[in-house]
């Protein structure tokens, strides 16, 4: 499948398996995620005016770029599945792995006690930190990135909006159900020892 949107995207799907992985090579996505993350940063918020999205030649190149590559991998996704039909040598793995998975999803943290105890131990002692010790170098570059920082640290600081800053984060806690391993192995059926043994025990008979 990635053979096939290489050939007429000339792009990576980032949701398919990567045989290679160069940052540049992704469709649509890489060459403008950081300027889609932190549009003020890069000077690109205007791109985000319903009426610059068109009006503007590098609004423009940007969400092109974007649409023609997705809407090109849905195309060879959609008429690959429908064919079923590789002309290449794909053969099983010589070693692979695979898990058996299940989930279940809770609500947290729960208002009271935990709420204010996941506050304290994620924004307060390991996000706002960051932010504190962070953008220097941008800042060196321009002012604006500053500013962004502390409005961002200000809005976190907020005990007020505990509830609302925590629904921002997702807490993920991974069990292993059983450890028993199983092996599926393909073991020849008839060995070369085998071989030169029949071939021996032929010549001993004939002679």
């Amino acid at each position: 499948m990635q053979r096939q949107i290489w050939a007429k995207c000339g792009c990576l799907d980032a949701q398919e398996n990567l045989p290679f992985f160069v940052e540049s090579t992704l469709c649509g996505y890489t060459k403008y995620a950081k300027m889609i993350a932190f549009p003020d940063k890069y000077n690109r918020s205007h791109c985000f005016v319903s009426e610059n999205m068109t009006s503007l030649p590098e609004c423009e190149e940007m969400f092109d770029k974007l649409f023609n590559d997705l809407l090109c991998v849905r195309k060879v996704k959609k008429n690959t599945l429908h064919s079923i039909k590789f002309n290449c040598h794909c053969p099983d793995a010589c070693d692979s792995f695979k898990f058996e998975t299940s989930y279940s999803l809770a609500g947290w943290p729960r208002d009271g006690p935990e709420l204010d105890e996941a506050y304290r131990k994620i924004v307060q002692d390991i996000v706002i930190p960051k932010f504190e010790n962070g953008g220097e170098e941008e800042d060196a570059q321009t002012g604006q990135y500053k500013l962004i920082l502390r409005d961002v640290i200000n809005y976190l600081n907020d005990s007020t909006k505990k509830r609302e800053i925590m629904s921002n984060f997702l807490r993920l806690t991974v069990y292993i159900e059983d450890l028993a391993v199983e092996t599926i192995e393909d073991v020849a059926e008839y060995s070369e020892v085998d071989l030169l043994s029949d071939i021996g025990q032929c010549i001993h008979s004939d002679s």
